[in-house]
Parts: structure tokens; sequence; C-alpha cells
């Protein structure tokens, strides 16, 4: 699967893919010109949803679908990064590398992972949570004090 990155947009914090802010910028260039690049834009925060909805009609409802498969994306690039870490360190000869720094490039990684599909551990009883999410769906009985949004 292609991985495509994500633009941020101001006031809508999961983004859009840079195809659909690629096309946003060809209708703001064609209006005010061609001084700042997608890139700079993007740089600069992105567009806001109200330029997007002047300058792509309709854009949420690409949203879900095309944001979910970018971050599907991004994920899975991370776990076959992950793979291959493995499979590297799996390679080395232990005295170049202590256990410590193993775990410890193991523990990064994870906690990417983690942030990618906006996850954490429930700290009662261990199975992922949501972050938007605000109780464990285990039953382990534990509450998030305050749900991130």
């Amino acid at each position: 699967m292609k991985l495509e990155k994500i633009a941020p947009v101001q006031g809508h914090s999961p983004g859009i893919p840079w195809s659909l802010h690629v096309r946003a910028w060809n209708a703001y260039s064609a209006k005010y010109g061609k001084q700042q690049s997608a890139e700079r834009i993007a740089e600069r925060g992105g567009f806001s949803a109200s330029e997007l909805d002047i300058f792509v009609p309709g854009w949420r409802r690409y949203d879900v679908s095309e944001i979910t498969k970018a971050r599907i994306s991004e994920v899975e690039a991370e776990r076959d990064t992950l793979a291959a870490g493995y499979d590297r360190l799996m390679g080395v000869i232990y005295d170049e590398l202590s256990y410590a720094e193993i775990y410890q490039a193991l523990k990064t990684s994870e906690a990417r992972v983690k942030e990618l599909e906006n996850t954490t551990h429930c700290p009662n009883c261990g199975p992922d949570v949501r972050l938007d999410e605000d109780a464990c769906r285990a039953g382990c009985g534990w509450e998030r004090a305050e749900v991130v949004k």
C-alpha cells in the first residue's frame, strides 16, 4: 500500500490526505497565485477547515475513509520498520548492543505504533484503549479522568 502523508488542517486535528491538500492548493493558487507552495502552506499549519470548504467543496466526505486509509498506511509502514528492526537486532552480536539498548529501541518503536494507532494501554489490566474512549473495554473498572479528543 502506497504511503500518503497527512497534511495539517487548522481547526481539524485529523488533517487530510496530501492529495486532497494539493487539490485545495490548486484551487487556492488559481485564485491567489503561486507565491506559497503547497508545502509552505502545510508548514504554516495548513488550510483552515473553512478554506477547504471553499477550495474543495465536499472535502469532509473524504475525511473518514481517506484519512483512515492514510493512517493505516502509516501504521503498516511503522510495523514494517519494526519488523525490519527486529530482524536486524536479532542478527546483531549481543556484545555490540547491550540488552538495555535493544529493549529501549523496541519500546520506542512500540510507542510510535501506539501513537499512530491513537491508542494506549489500560494502566490496570493492559489491553489497548483508544485515546478517545473514557473507560477500559476489558471491564476492569478503569476510567479516564479526562477523555482526550
